[in-house]
């Protein structure tokens, strides 16, 4: 997750809706502009890192 802090409602809300919503909890580890194509991609199923990158070679390393 993002660095915000512990304290803030924003910091509540993002662990609440983590917890029962396996997208947002993804949305939230993988976050910044790739976040809605990445999860696109794993809409057809589980993929690794390294079969994202083989399959998609744009995907920056930093994602």
């Amino acid at each position: 997750m993002s660095k915000i802090k512990q304290s803030s409602t924003n910091f509540s809300n993002k662990i609440a809706l983590s917890d029962e919503c396996p997208e947002a909890y993804a949305s939230n580890i993988i976050g910044g502009q790739w976040t809605l194509v990445i999860c696109s991609w794993l809409l057809g199923g589980k993929l690794r890192f390294g079969e994202l990158k083989r399959n998609y070679p744009t995907l920056p390393n930093g994602c």
